[in-house]
């Protein structure tokens, strides 16, 4: 089961829930291609920041380990896996 912490203020519940969506994988390195890594692939995933660049959220996933994990740009929506 994979763990989602919610670190912004702006936390609301709707009706309808929608999953978490992974659009890009945000890389260090340019030649990084787009990942295939999906929200379940994960046990932990931090909501960092909502409507990053005023479209995304900013999202970390992660197992065991926050030095293995990953920064993605996507949709954190309701938060659900």
């Amino acid at each position: 089961m994979t763990k989602v912490t919610d670190l912004t203020k702006e936390a609301k519940e709707e009706n309808v829930l929608k999953k978490i969506e992974f659009v890009k994988y945000v890389s260090p390195h340019w030649d990084q291609n787009l990942t295939q890594d999906k929200p379940y692939d994960y046990k932990n995933i931090d909501l960092i920041f909502r409507k990053y660049g005023g479209v995304f959220d900013l999202m970390f996933g992660f197992n065991d380990e926050r030095s293995c994990g990953g920064l993605y740009l996507g949709h954190y929506n309701d938060g659900i896996v």
